[in-house]
């Protein structure tokens, strides 16, 4: 834990009002938005449903304090586009937290209109130049120092990774690919995505964001279209149906997203994607003592997909 006392539904509020973030708001209009990772987030929102706040602590020390002046950094550079909610304050020194605006949220969607909503906000981002000051955080598994002492920090990975002696280096190879070619997010997924009604999507939590691979957000929104699906299943046949709901959500992503990316080669496409399969397998199982179906068959399906990335790429499309 980084030095920085965690922050209770309570304290988000209480925090709001001592800032004069909020005039009032009550108790029973705080909702939770989301817990992932070493983030909380919160939605604050005002009496008689009128727009409110989004606010983020990251809890992880001075890593936190700069991942969330690189947020703000990113939120500032895109202010006006109508990608991002407008940023509000950021506190990088005291409180590592970033406050930005919202409209009340909708229903939440089907999920195939989730990533149809998703592709749509990183085509937007991704047709903007790269920012000349800040990049983007490459993908985590493409690092050598990210299985060094594997073992220790998620022993199940670690299991997984003996399995397939070669996964290591074939995430660092495929890695040479990553290029800085376009702003972009860092950590695509529906989650991340706020969606008021009557107007386009918007994108939060982009403090890996910055001059990437617009390729990596593509593969980062498969990822997560894929666990989603997964671990919704509860046995083979749901499995078997999970992969054709995730192939179906994906390919309209893809549709939605249009052609940003091209031309590109679908293998350097499907390594990306594999790459962000993998991510996403090593952040499920932080911390989970048994090894489950859904990152077990993610995982077999991002082994296949760095063997025969154009293959991988195209049954993406198969929905």
């Amino acid at each position: 834990m980084g030095r920085y006392a965690p922050l209770s539904e309570r304290g988000a509020l209480a925090y709001a009002l001592r800032e004069g973030l909020i005039a009032t708001v009550a108790g029973q209009d705080l909702l939770v938005a989301a817990r992932h990772g070493r983030n909380s987030a919160f939605i604050l929102r005002a009496p008689a449903n009128r727009p409110g706040l989004f606010l983020k602590q990251a809890r992880d020390g001075n890593a936190a304090d700069a991942a969330i002046g690189r947020e703000a950094r990113l939120l500032l550079a895109l202010e006006g586009q109508g990608i991002t909610p407008p940023l509000i304050r950021w506190d990088e020194s005291a409180g590592i937290i970033c406050v930005a605006e919202i409209e009340p949220a909708p229903v939440p969607p089907l999920p195939r209109d989730a990533v149809r909503a998703l592709a749509s906000a990183l085509a937007r981002l991704h047709r903007l130049p790269p920012p000349a000051t800040q990049d983007a955080v490459p993908p985590l598994v493409t690092d050598p120092r990210f299985w060094h002492g594997m073992a220790e920090r998620a022993p199940l990975f670690a299991d997984l990774v003996r399995q397939a002696p070669g996964l290591a280096q074939d995430c660092m190879r495929a890695g040479a690919i990553f290029r800085r070619s376009a702003m972009v997010h860092g950590d695509a997924k529906v989650q991340n995505l706020l969606m008021p009604p009557g107007r386009p999507a918007a994108l939060i939590d982009l403090e890996l964001g910055g001059a990437g691979d617009p390729a990596w957000d593509i593969g980062c929104m498969i990822a997560d279209a894929l666990m989603t699906a997964l671990l919704a299943a509860s046995d083979e046949a749901g499995f078997e149906q999970a992969v054709q709901d995730a192939a179906d959500w994906t390919a309209a992503g893809l549709a939605a997203y249009g052609t940003p990316l091209h031309p590109r080669d679908p293998a350097d496409l499907g390594r990306m994607a594999a790459l962000a399969c993998v991510t996403s397998v090593f952040t499920q199982l932080q911390g989970v003592q048994d090894l489950t179906r859904a990152p077990l068959s993610l995982m077999q399906m991002a082994i296949g997909g760095l063997a025969d990335p154009a293959g991988f790429w195209a049954a993406l499309h198969a929905g």
